[in-house]
């Protein structure tokens, strides 16, 4: 390694770190299970404004809302420091290297306390500090007694925190419970290969370089002057750049299955269950419209998908994946819930998916198939009533 330059490499993983973390940590407001609503990057949101132009807002790398971006309004709100070491990775953060960052906590706890009450804070707020170097186990085990209220002697490591901290023991106390130390964290190389792990999952084209790269990018603006009055990162915003028009379209379309009540039951439905639960491929479901495959497949097959859409998949706006086959035939294979298939009581489908046109050698048209196959060269099962 060329030493001159190492410092300087050094800095720029660490900038890495940061906007990698960040970015995965910005793409869980997808989610809507998760709650976040929004992350802020190099202070805190102008919303949070207990904490505006405070000296040690500059200790917040990153601050994630829950619920909303008004500490008052919220669920839950983490302010969270990262330190990234490309050279120090087996070097364990003490008390003593972690002392100026646990006195800027302590300070932006302090102002929240005197602003919104101690009860609240203690309620939702959460200091993090987060790197990929360990932390001292016995800074972790001094944290562990002293909440659990064993450890207040000056031989405790946490002694010189509780006195530069300005805050009296209880104070410092119910500081310790919204405190967080996160060591051992992916550094920026593996922060890069999870974050492409978690937009494969959520992208159509999870090859695309430049869904990685534009979020990124979107990330780092947030770091500049330019976005000095407002760095926020919203939802909006976040699907914006990952061009998706709303959260809707992040998921797979909504059901359209009509429920038919009284339907009549047909002899051909034994033999269909058994094709779909003997076969060892997808099996491709296909019939003129208005022959009843909507019909045979909601009473009978646990889940089921279907291209037809209750006519809704003629509108092109509406599809919502176009590398699939836009015709009523979609791959299946499931369990039958005819009585006399079912394997067993409260048994779940394992398994539903779409057959891509890359996976089939043919594309069929939307009004007939000729015998499509898998790239492999197997033939897919067909069922035609």
């Amino acid at each position: 390694m060329r030493t001159a330059t190492t410092s300087v490499r050094s800095r720029n993983d660490g900038e890495d770190f940061h906007l990698l973390w960040t970015a995965r940590r910005a793409l869980r407001m997808l989610d809507k299970r998760s709650g976040l609503v929004a992350v802020s990057i190099e202070g805190a949101s102008g919303f949070d404004d207990a904490i505006a132009d405070h000296p040690a807002e500059l200790i917040v790398d990153t601050a994630e809302y829950y619920g909303s971006e008004d500490f008052a309004l919220a669920d839950r709100v983490e302010y969270v420091q990262l330190k990234h070491s490309t050279v120090r990775t087996e070097e364990f953060w003490t008390a003593a290297t972690l002392a100026s960052t646990v006195a800027k906590f302590a300070a932006l706890f302090l102002q929240h306390c005197e602003t919104h009450g101690q009860d609240i804070v203690v309620d939702r707020l959460h200091c993090v500090f987060v790197s990929n170097r360990p932390i001292d186990s016995r800074l972790l085990d001094a944290l562990d007694r002293r909440l659990r209220g064993e450890d207040g002697d000056e031989d405790s490591p946490l002694f010189s925190w509780e006195a530069k901290s300005g805050l009296d023991a209880f104070q410092f106390l119910s500081f310790l419970r919204v405190l967080q130390l996160k060591g051992g964290e992916p550094n920026h190389v593996a922060q890069d290969n999870d974050l492409r792990g978690d937009l494969a999952r959520i992208s159509l084209n999870p090859l695309d370089e430049n869904f990685r790269d534009s979020l990124v990018e979107f990330v780092r603006a947030r770091t500049l002057t330019k976005w000095a009055h407002d760095p926020v990162i919203r939802q909006a915003a976040l699907l914006n750049c990952l061009g998706v028009p709303s959260p809707e379209h992040m998921f797979p379309a909504p059901s359209t299955f009509v429920d038919v009540r009284g339907a009549l039951p047909r002899r051909q439905e034994a033999a269909i269950a058994d094709t779909i639960t003997s076969a060892h491929a997808p099996v491709l479901i296909h019939a003129a419209g208005g022959v009843g495959k909507s019909v045979l497949c909601w009473p009978t097959i646990g889940i089921d998908a279907a291209g037809f859409g209750n006519g809704r998949l003629r509108w092109i706006r509406w599809r919502r994946l176009p590398e699939t086959e836009p015709t009523a035939a979609f791959a299946l294979k499931v369990w039958c819930k005819s009585p006399t298939n079912w394997p067993s009581k409260d048994c779940v489908i394992p398994c539903c998916q779409r057959v891509p046109r890359h996976m089939i050698t043919c594309v069929p048209s939307c009004s007939a198939w000729d015998k499509p196959r898998l790239r492999s060269g197997k033939a897919i099962p067909m069922v035609w009533f």
